[in-house]
């Protein structure tokens, strides 16, 4: 099974087949604002690695203002609004889908 394991008191809102989808949108979502990251800044030193841990706080705040269309930095409304993936989640609660990526993000990074 690859659903991640996610403490149980974040799971009031997913289902085991939306956490599965939910963690693959994350990693989608993730490899797209690298890319896209990459292709604006360069190799600018303070720019954020979405693939490191550390961030994970962080990571996890810019994906579900992602996932629930919220204009944001890293993730501005003009460059995805035409995204597939672009406000997803906005039907979960703003802070549980918080809470669950960034579980997902500690299991997978």
């Amino acid at each position: 099974d690859s659903t991640p394991e996610v403490a149980t008191e974040y799971l009031e809102e997913f289902e085991q087949k939306s956490l599965r989808e939910l963690a693959f949108d994350v990693n989608s979502v993730v490899r797209d604002l690298s890319a896209v990251q990459k292709n604006d800044v360069g190799d600018a030193v303070n720019a954020v690695n979405y693939n490191d841990i550390q961030y994970s706080d962080y990571m996890a705040l810019s994906l579900a203002k992602f996932f629930h269309s919220i204009d944001s930095p890293r993730a501005p409304y003009s460059s995805f609004v035409s995204h597939m993936l672009y406000g997803k989640w906005r039907h979960i609660r703003f802070d549980s889908l918080q809470k669950t990526i960034l579980e997902i993000l500690k299991s997978e990074y």
